[in-house]
């Protein structure tokens, strides 16, 4: 065997060939398959398996019910199930690098109903923890924020009730070319 064929661990997601080991500790850890969490996008895009976050957060609500409180969903991990659960979840997120602003997007959904009551149908910028700016439009919460702070720091998010506007867009100034 080659040395460059020895599958090495890699320190966010887990490769396609790790899926039933994946499952076995998932399932050990949270009682419950992770394929109902499985974000055909993370294969697709960069060969690794991950958490989709929305479906795991909407699992943890109705799990949970009246006993959340409103705790961020990493709290509530921590409280419930245990550092190991904790770090096994952050495993399955893409780093920083492979996917920005997923903080900012859970903070979102940590928050979604408040939000809803304050700012229903706007854009919303948000930085960490955060909203920085609502605005009417798309391109004015774009362009404004745009001046004000950094490409790639800020999410921009619809506010509204259900799942129906998670999407999230990353503005860069980097050019990608795609070739056959």
């Amino acid at each position: 065997m080659k040395n460059n064929d020895i599958k090495k661990p890699h320190p966010n997601g887990f490769r396609e060939w790790e899926s039933q080991k994946l499952n076995d500790e998932f399932k050990k850890t949270f009682n419950v398959d992770f394929q109902h969490f499985y974000d055909s996008n993370g294969l697709v895009i960069d060969g690794k398996i991950w958490i989709d976050v929305v479906k795991f957060n909407e699992y943890l609500d109705d799990y949970f019910k009246g006993f959340r409180n409103n705790r961020p969903v990493f709290d509530l991990i921590l409280d419930e199930y245990g550092n190991d659960a904790v770090e096994l979840v952050e495993k399955l997120m893409p780093d920083k690098m492979e996917k920005p602003l997923i903080k900012e997007f859970y903070w979102y959904l940590d928050n979604q109903d408040e939000l809803v009551k304050k700012y229903d149908g706007r854009y919303l910028v948000i930085i960490g923890e955060e909203v920085v700016g609502d605005y009417r439009t798309y391109e004015g919460a774009y362009f404004e924020s745009s001046e004000k702070y950094e490409l790639g720091t800020f999410l921009i998010q619809k506010c509204s009730k259900g799942d129906k506007d998670y999407s999230i867009y990353i503005h860069t100034p980097n050019i990608v070319r795609f070739s056959e």
